[in-house]
């Protein structure tokens, strides 16, 4: 699966399926910080899968994840702290992160 069309492919359902997000009902700030770190993992090893010789290094990864987090943080200042991190907060997070990683993979196979 290395041309490039497969793998647009692959990364817009990893993309797709994080509309489909959410958090359990009543979950408390732990265990929402628990599993927007899962849900992270998850797509980090699914968009690995896709081509793991252009899988970007832990300093890029570091920087995409910061730059969603800053994303998110300034679309969602508006609401109050206890209600901010919710099941919206969590797709867009995740969405915006996995569109970032897919954006980095792609240009490498240009580079291929």
């Amino acid at each position: 699966m290395n041309k490039k069309s497969d793998i647009l492919y692959e990364i817009n359902k990893v993309i797709q399926e994080t509309t489909s997000y959410d958090f359990p009902f009543l979950a408390n700030e732990s265990r929402k910080a628990e599993i927007i770190d899962e849900f992270k993992i998850h797509i980090e090893e699914q968009l690995k899968q896709l081509a793991p010789e252009l899988w970007p290094t832990d300093v890029v990864l570091t920087e995409a994840w910061n730059e969603s987090l800053e994303y998110v943080k300034q679309k969602f200042e508006s609401l109050p702290p206890m209600i901010k991190i919710n099941g919206f907060y969590l797709q867009e997070l995740m969405h915006f992160y996995s569109e970032k990683l897919g954006q980095i993979i792609l240009s490498k196979t240009e580079e291929v």
